[in-house]
């Protein structure tokens, strides 16, 4: 049985206080590590000018950082003219999997993600 069931039946059954319940939950809080998260492992940019694709990047995460050197003048300050920071957005520990930019103007698109 889960030890977090077993410690709230004792509660219930009147075996122990609601601050020794409180104290052990605390416990198993600090004991029990989470599950890991899986890690992205790329970085992808998908540029597109009149609905046509123009730039088309899969890069590392382990080399991103070096790889915003890739992207076009014009991608960056439209990237930068909506308050985005990519520095920031690649922080390995604010990362998260998914689409992390998506920016539409007419028929230009930016789009950046991790996987």
């Amino acid at each position: 049985m889960n030890e977090r069931i077993q410690i709230l039946n004792m509660l219930s059954e009147g075996k122990i206080t609601a601050e020794e319940a409180n104290n052990l939950l605390r416990s198993l809080d600090s004991t029990t590590s989470p599950e890991p998260l899986t890690k992205p492992k790329w970085l992808r940019i998908r540029i597109a000018e009149d609905g046509q694709e123009k730039v088309k990047v899969n890069l590392p995460l382990s080399l991103a950082r070096m790889g915003l050197a890739l992207l076009p003048d014009q991608a960056m300050v439209q990237i930068n003219s909506k308050g985005i920071d990519l520095d920031q957005l690649l922080d390995e520990e604010l990362l998260a999997v998914g689409k992390i930019i998506d920016i539409e103007e007419g028929g230009n698109k930016v789009e950046v993600f991790v996987e």
